[in-house]
């Protein structure tokens, strides 16, 4: 089915950053029943961006609204393929964007994917890629909260069927193999690192060598202008 892979991507990746503090939890109790409308930022789902360009926009956007001393333009909105159109508070800023003046993305993209969309939340930013049947998918994520020592040692205990270190460019990478449930067979990838105190992790699908999948791990500096 089209886009199954591509949704449990998404539960994966999920399930490496903390969930909703109690703090947005109470935000979001405190302020139901007013009149102002609902903001996807408020909720646990990431902002979905169609491009790198949109991206970088909202960012400046956002950063414009609260150089600005009194303002109306307060609600940005994005429209993204995958979502539809997403309503976000520069005020409130839930994911920091205003704080976020340089990202990160891969300069290697492995064959047979493409680009396809940006998530983004205070924990990540993550690049994400589909086959052309958009069934098979790739992403790399830079975790922007997340004290390195504390990604690297959690790696562990995921339910993975192999684990094994490369070190590669004075780098070490952790890669994790992961399964299909219904054939038993790889079903693909995952790698995690720190560079320059900064974590990261990449997903790739099965059948990329290891040359391929340390290739999706080297990046490029995107700077937010």
């Amino acid at each position: 089915m089209k886009f199954i892979k591509y949704l449990i991507c998404i539960f994966m990746l999920s399930l490496l950053v903390t969930a909703c503090s109690l703090q947005n939890i109470a935000v979001d109790t405190g302020s139901a029943g007013s009149d102002e409308p609902q903001l996807q930022a408020e909720s646990c789902m990431p902002m979905h961006f169609d491009s790198e360009e949109q991206l970088l926009n909202t960012i400046n956007q956002v950063k414009n609204v609260n150089s600005k001393t009194e303002t109306k333009d307060d609600v940005v909105l994005i429209s993204s393929d995958m979502t539809g159109e997403q309503t976000y508070s520069a005020k409130r800023d839930m994911f920091k964007l205003v704080s976020v003046t340089e990202f990160y993305k891969p300069v290697n993209i492995p064959k047979g994917i493409s680009f396809k969309e940006i998530l983004v939340k205070n924990e990540y930013i993550s690049y994400w890629y589909v086959n052309e049947d958009k069934i098979d998918c790739a992403t790399f994520t830079w975790f922007r909260e997340m004290p390195p020592e504390v990604h690297m040692n959690e790696l562990s205990g995921r339910g993975a069927i192999a684990e094994r270190e490369i070190e590669n460019n004075g780098i070490k990478y952790v890669l994790l193999e992961w399964t299909d449930s219904k054939t038993g067979k790889s079903s693909g990838f995952s790698i995690d690192w720190v560079s320059d105190g900064k974590p990261y992790s990449a997903c790739v699908p099965a059948g990329y060598t290891d040359d391929e999948m340390l290739a999706f791990c080297q990046f490029e500096v995107v700077t937010v202008k």
